[in-house]
């Protein structure tokens, strides 16, 4: 087995497209940068940002870094320099996460009721969907928002009555072709994004009795069992599947605070981890490289 390093800065994990730039951040709201390519373990930015930090991203030339708060607020810095050049508080609460585009010219933010684009020289902030409008009750409103990077589009879970059933909708992640259509319904919405994994080729999703394989556009196409000492594991069990698809971390804070990392084709056990409050997870350079993030740091070792 490799040696595992740890790195400061941990919770909401932001990796580059290349899979060369690692950030995370601490309990301090300090956001930490690191090059994977040169394989160093210290940081090639270390900045303070905002206060309830919840996710950072890192534009595609390296110059500017984004805090995003647990109120909506979102900060952008200068990397070199750590200047703050702008500060924002948007209408939305919430803390989903952000991304540059591709030119690092604007900042595209998925708000859990609206998606927004903040133009970095203009500071303006353009409200690129509708509105969702409640009929009854606080229904219906976003459970659930993510970025699939792979096949660049966003997805996002509407519960769409008061028990937790509702529909998966889809969006290209372009700011000029922002449109959400409905997917597939859903009659049972999943507590937390944690058993969702999209991957470069798949998605998968937790269906309550077996890990869901899926196409890109969430059509089933498969099905996946537990391991079988996992079977009767309650409650159910976070997981999280490696971008190749080779690995699968089950997650069993709720039960041990162990996690465990298996060959996803196989359900072959390889390693075991004793990290407490583990926040996020995953795989670089082909699949070979795992980066587990807790509320203490980050660790990063070889398979």
């Amino acid at each position: 087995m490799g040696k595992i390093s740890k790195l400061r800065g941990g919770n909401k994990l932001f990796v580059s497209e290349d899979e060369n730039i690692l950030a995370g951040f601490s309990g301090q709201n300090i956001a930490y940068v690191y090059d994977l390519a040169s394989n160093s373990t210290e940081p090639i930015f270390k900045i303070r940002t905002i206060r309830q930090l919840k996710c950072v991203a890192v534009s595609p030339d390296r110059k500017l870094l984004a805090a995003k708060s647990t109120t909506g607020e979102i900060a952008v810095f200068l990397l070199e320099s750590g200047e703050e050049l702008f500060r924002i508080k948007t209408r939305e609460m919430d803390g989903n996460e952000m991304c540059f585009t591709e030119d690092s010219r604007a900042l595209l933010d998925l708000g859990s009721s609206r998606i927004k684009l903040i133009d970095i020289e203009s500071r303006q902030v353009t409200y690129l969907d509708d509105e969702i409008k409640p009929v009854i009750g606080h229904c219906p409103r976003v459970w659930r928002i993510g970025l699939d990077r792979y096949s660049k589009q966003i997805y996002r879970l509407i519960e769409t009555d008061n028990n937790y059933s509702g529909e998966l909708q889809t969006s290209s992640s372009e700011p000029d072709r922002i449109s959400f259509k409905v997917a597939r319904d859903l009659y049972l919405l999943p507590l937390d994004l944690k058993c969702f994994s999209l991957c470069k080729k798949r998605n998968f999703y937790w269906n309550g009795t077996q890990i869901a394989l899926t196409d890109k556009q969430f059509n089933d196409i498969g099905k996946i069992d537990l391991p079988a000492e996992l079977v009767d594991t309650k409650p159910l069990l976070d997981f999280y599947i490696s971008p190749c698809e080779k690995y699968i971390l089950f997650d069993l804070k709720k039960v041990s605070g162990l996690s465990y990392l298996y060959e996803l084709e196989t359900m072959k056990m390889v390693r075991k981890f004793e990290y407490p409050c583990i926040c996020d997870f995953t795989m670089v350079k082909d699949d070979t490289v795992f980066v587990i993030s807790t509320w203490q740091g980050s660790f990063i070792g070889e398979v």
